[in-house]
This record gives C-alpha cells, structure tokens and sequence, in this order.
C-alpha cells in the first residue's frame, strides 16, 4: 500500500512539474510571435506610410479633348520602387502635364489620389511599360524605357499640354525620342540626327531610309529596328 502511495505522489510531483514547464514554453513561443508580430506590423506600417506620405492630388479640370495621364485617366496596375524599396500592385497613374506618378490608398476617383514624391522615385512601371527618371535640362524626368539594349537604350520622354482652341481645351502629347549610352542623353529629332550619332549609325539610318520615305508616320518602330541594330554591331 505504501508503495502505491508513494508511485502516485511521485507521479503527480512529475506531472505538475511537466505542465509547468509547458506552460514556460508555451509562453516563449508566444513572446516570439508577439515580437515577430509588432516586428512585422512596425515595419509595414512603416513602408505603406512612406509610398502614401505624399500631397492629395488636385482634382483636374475635366475635358472633352483628352487628358492628362500616360495613355488612360483609368486607375491602372503598377510598380514603384523608392531607393531600395519596391511595391508591387499599386493604383497608378502617370500625370503627363504636370509629370507626377499618383496612387492611392482607398476611394474611387482622381480626386483621392496621394502624389508619390519624384525625387524618392528611382523606377517605376504601368502595366508592362517601364520608366526611369534622368537628368535633362538641369532637371529629373521620367522617359519611357523602349528598348533595354546591352550598349544602348531607346527612351521616350512624354508631355502633355493643354491648348485653347474654338471648342474648347484640347490635350496634346509631346513625344521625344532618345539614345541612351553611357548616361549620355542623346536626342533623337529627325533622320540627320539619326546619322550624327556615330559613323556605324549612319549606314543603319541609310538603310532605314532607303526602305521608308515618311519617317514621321512609322518613327516608334523605326528607331526601334535602328536602336537594335545599332546596339547588335556595338557588341
């Protein structure tokens, strides 16, 4: 009898102690996760913060000739990367008269838009077309990435500009095309332009010549086929 007594006091004094020491586990691992968990939130709310700091967008004057925005006035799907930090899925648009990249946080319409700041920008993407911002002019804009060459690359510099004309105001586009090599700028305004670029250039521009008599009304790809053939003998 003394024997059963003492196996079960035994037994309960090993019990206690595993369900306590449970407990002490248990209790770390929650510890961790609640530490993981304001980690995680601090860091989160931190990033979102920095993408939506920015100033409300103004509501723009609305028009029946066009807008303002980079191919549509439509909320469309986009990436921004500020410095080293990228976001992915974002509400963009592209204010092509007043050169801003726009988002938003929640709300339907123009008018709840947040301005990212341009200055933190240093890539970002509507849809599947590219920008990168460059120094022009004494100033940073954005140029459309066309062609990521190895040795050279065809960028697009995009304008918008209202005019007043019998009916009303009118949007317009401005499209400018440039060589890029070696952070060097290089614009591209006609077809002499073309053949001043380098003595390889020249007979590639000729020959695109030769083929096409109205450059204007094929120029996006004809600078293309010249950009890629170019960038090919530079290899």
């Amino acid at each position: 009898m003394r024997n059963v007594i003492f196996t079960l006091v035994v037994f309960f004094v090993l019990l206690t102690q595993f369900v306590l020491r449970a407990q002490d586990f248990s209790g770390d691992e929650n510890q961790e996760q609640i530490a993981f968990t304001n980690w995680f939130e601090e860091k989160t709310n931190r990033t979102k913060s920095r993408i939506f700091s920015g100033d409300s967008y103004p509501q723009q004057a609305a028009s029946r000739f066009g807008h303002q925005f980079f191919e549509s006035r439509q909320w469309r799907n986009g990436t921004v990367c500020l410095g080293d930090q990228w976001y992915y899925d974002l509400p963009l648009l592209f204010d092509l008269q007043n050169e801003l990249v726009v988002t938003r946080q929640t709300g339907i319409g123009i008018g709840n838009g947040i301005i990212i700041e341009n200055q933190l920008i240093s890539y970002f993407k509507i849809e599947d077309t590219p920008f990168i911002p460059l120094q022009y002019d004494g100033k940073k804009h954005f140029f459309e990435v066309i062609l990521d060459g190895e040795n050279i690359d065809l960028l697009v510099r995009h304008q918008k500009f209202q005019r007043l004309k019998s009916d009303g105001y009118h949007f317009e586009e401005s499209v400018k095309y440039f060589l890029l090599s070696e952070s060097e700028l290089i614009p591209l305004t006609n077809k002499k332009s073309l053949q001043q670029v380098t003595p390889e250039a020249k007979s590639i521009a000729n020959e695109i010549k030769t083929r096409e008599a109205n450059f204007n009304l094929r120029k996006r790809d004809l600078l293309i086929e010249f950009v890629r053939r170019f960038d090919e003998r530079l290899r």
